[in-house]
């Protein structure tokens, strides 16, 4: 986890198909989804950095 880090809680809304390939995914690499979404957040804000 991020320690050390100041964390907000964010509410989010998503289909059930979607939540089970998370929590899928989630089993099978040993996230939480907090865990994962933040890993997929990061992601996609560096990629939008990167694409300019």
């Amino acid at each position: 986890m991020d320690e050390g880090k100041k964390f907000i809680k964010v509410s989010v809304s998503l289909p059930k198909q979607l939540v089970e390939e998370l929590d899928e995914v989630c089993r099978e690499e040993g996230f939480t989804r907090s865990e994962l979404i933040r890993i997929a957040v990061r992601r996609l804000l560096t990629y939008r950095k990167l694409r300019g």
